[in-house]
């Protein structure tokens, strides 16, 4: 649970240092230390709607529900990220919707003196078995699976915002089911996960 906390605190922190980067002055560990939730709360949701455009231009909607299985998605790859270049997507599944309303306090401090609501996403990342030239000229899909609970980056939170949709993320049923990547959770399958995945293109 800690871990889960101080990265909500780090997320939050650094959303609002974007918004309001040009009062300038605070740096994010001080705006970790000074981050408040408002009546210490925060919210969780079933649904998630995210509009997108498909490509025949024309305009759709993908629901995403909490506890089913349509929770996948599909994010750019930030330019920072070396591998931008040969995986331009990445995939995660969301594990809680939340929102939150926050400011920061500082004697003094006009950076934020009413609380900004945050919407946020808890998710578990996937990440590539192996590279793969995507096209549909391709007789391969790509792989996908969790990064083991062990390694750093396993969950995370992301803006809502970044999702450009849900995925379709196929159960290589010719594989194994495997409780190496997570432990027993309420975030994975009692069978445990399956070892990969294929993304439906």
């Amino acid at each position: 649970m800690q871990g889960f906390v101080s990265a909500l605190v780090e997320h939050c922190a650094a959303r609002l240092a974007n918004l309001f980067d040009s009062q300038g002055g605070f740096t994010l560990e001080a705006l970790e230390t000074g981050l408040r939730f408002h009546r210490s709360r925060i919210y969780t949701h079933k649904h998630l709607r995210i509009n997108y455009t498909r490509t025949d231009v024309k305009r759709a909607q993908d629901t995403l529900t909490v506890d089913r299985d349509n929770r996948d998605i599909m994010l750019l790859t930030p330019d920072d990220d070396p591998t931008c270049t040969t995986q331009p997507f990445q995939y995660a599944r969301i594990q809680r919707i939340i929102h939150a309303n926050v400011w920061h306090y500082s004697p003094g401090s006009s950076i934020c003196p009413c609380p900004v609501r945050l919407d946020l996403l808890w998710v578990r990342w996937f990440r590539p078995v192996r590279s793969v030239q995507l096209g549909w000229d391709r007789d391969e899909l790509p792989r996908l699976s969790f990064i083991p609970v062990t390694e750093d980056g396993a969950f995370g939170f992301i803006d809502p915002a970044q999702v450009l949709r849900a995925a379709h993320l196929i159960p290589d049923f010719a594989g194994s089911r495997t409780d190496k990547l997570l432990g027993p959770s309420q975030f994975r399958d009692s069978e445990g996960d399956w070892a990969s995945y294929y993304v439906g293109m």
